[in-house]
């Protein structure tokens, strides 16, 4: 037995030493643990971001019932706890269980069970691996019960890697989701060489695409007719003198092809290979712009003649009599329509 295992143990190393998890080995694994240890069969569940276990892999014997998907809420929070924390748990039908472990049983439609919980840093459950036998067999000697701690301890960290690369692709694609879905056009560059590391996608749409930004410089996408950085690029507003990032600097700008005016926000940070990075953010400002044009308009003409009006005569003749200090002169003209207040007084309602 001992020397079986050995070879067991080294035959499953050998199948799982690659750097690339592959479900191709992922499923000749499971095969070569349900023959060793007379399972029905081996399933791999994954965590969605539903909350529900999927099945992933499956190596299966017979008419084994399967569940496709539950949620992971159909076992017991405290007995979740307990699978998190075992390297394994063995259930059997004829042993004296609780209410959780039948539960399991049931879900499974088996008459005994090996639970492998794959955890993440905090013991959240986010995968299982469940090796089933539908028909009552004698229970494991002592030995096969560690040989297989042993194996599924080693499978369990196989897949973990999976999960856990699952985990931050969906990460990633929820964050850049988030970062589409903002409102606000997202870009970042190489704080020295320029070169486009990032974009979303209300940023890219405009320009063609997010594909026409990549392996390109941040000019040579938004102002192609320049060859080098933007004379207001304010980068050297954003490290102090030692080259670290210090504040957020802002400033509006009008999109030369559309007209559209946009808030702009530029900062220096690290970007995630630890390189300085630039990136800047905007928000569609037109709207607003196009609001503050009116009010000034309106603020400083009158609705009727469309002429400028007494606020606009004084904010004229102070910005001419400040242009005017220093010994220049200035010229200053009254005149007066007779009979006009009657007009004013009668006809203007």
């Amino acid at each position: 037995m001992e020397q079986a295992g050995d070879a067991l143990v080294l035959s499953l190393a050998e199948l799982l030493g690659g750097k690339q998890v592959d479900s191709n080995v992922i499923g000749q694994a499971l095969a070569v643990i349900c023959a060793a240890f007379d399972f029905d069969g081996g399933l791999i569940y994954e965590l969605d971001q539903y909350n529900h276990l999927n099945l992933k892999e499956r190596c299966v014997s017979g008419a084994l019932t399967l569940r496709e998907s539950f949620s992971i809420d159909a076992i017991d929070p405290a007995y979740r706890s307990h699978l998190a924390m075992e390297t394994f748990v063995r259930i059997d039908k004829s042993a004296e269980n609780g209410a959780a472990e039948d539960a399991l049983l049931e879900l499974f439609a088996a008459q005994a069970l090996v639970v492998v919980s794959v955890v993440d840093e905090t013991l959240r459950i986010y995968g299982l691996l469940a090796f089933v036998q539908q028909e009552a067999r004698p229970s494991p000697t002592a030995v096969s019960q560690q040989l297989l701690m042993t194996v599924l301890s080693m499978f369990g960290r196989y897949i973990g890697v999976r999960i856990y690369q699952n985990k931050l692709t969906f990460a990633k694609s929820s964050l850049e989701s988030i970062l589409d879905n903002t409102g606000i056009d997202i870009y970042v560059n190489d704080f020295y060489t320029h070169e486009i590391l990032y974009v979303n996608r209300s940023m890219a749409t405009p320009y063609g695409g997010v594909e026409q930004f990549f392996g390109r410089k941040c000019w040579e996408v938004l102002f192609p007719e320049q060859n080098g950085v933007c004379s207001f690029c304010p980068q050297q507003k954003l490290i102090d003198e030692n080259g670290e990032p210090t504040k957020i600097y802002s400033w509006d700008y009008q999109r030369p092809f559309d007209g559209s005016w946009f808030r702009v926000f530029s900062a220096a940070f690290r970007w995630v290979d630890g390189r300085l990075a630039h990136v800047v953010s905007s928000a569609d400002i037109t709207d607003n712009k196009r609001s503050e044009a009116l009010v000034e308009y309106l603020a400083n003409y009158d609705s009727l003649t469309n002429l400028p009006n007494r606020r606009m005569l004084v904010k004229e003749c102070e910005r001419r009599i400040d242009e005017a200090q220093g010994g220049a002169e200035g010229y200053l003209l009254f005149f007066d329509i007779d009979g006009f207040k009657n007009i004013n007084d009668t006809l203007w309602a």
